[in-house]
């Protein structure tokens, strides 16, 4: 049985990892986005050409508007924090409805190859 890639709990190493995989310094083609939001930090991959640049545009812009990222928890008890996190934010700031919370690393891969948006 073949093991899955899988994200870790470090935001930093899973970017340098997402980078690695992307070849970001050689690939023109993909486009990585680092936003600062407050105190906190996430990193948008996506295809050039690929997004629509107004629906992109606003929700670059809405991140921007946000305090921070917060906890996002809706005190939930998981036996992982980050994916928690991970589904408050979605639910509360990323009103798409084909959108979804994964550690898949190669699901993330392939969907970013395929026009989705990425976001760590």
């Amino acid at each position: 049985m073949e093991k899955k890639c899988r994200l870790g709990n470090d935001y930093f190493d899973n970017v340098r990892l997402v980078d690695g995989i992307l070849r970001i310094d050689e690939n023109f083609d993909i486009i990585k986005k680092v936003l600062k939001v407050g105190a906190d930090e996430l990193t948008l991959y996506y295809v050039d050409g690929f997004v629509k640049d107004a629906v992109m545009s606003k929700m670059i812009s809405y991140i921007y508007s946000l305090k921070g990222l917060g906890d996002n928890t809706d005190g939930s008890s998981s036996a992982d924090p980050a994916l928690v996190a991970a589904e408050g934010f979605l639910r509360a700031h990323i009103p798409y409805v084909e959108s979804n919370v994964s550690t898949d690393l190669d699901q993330m891969i392939s969907l970013v190859l395929s026009g989705a948006t990425l976001i760590l």
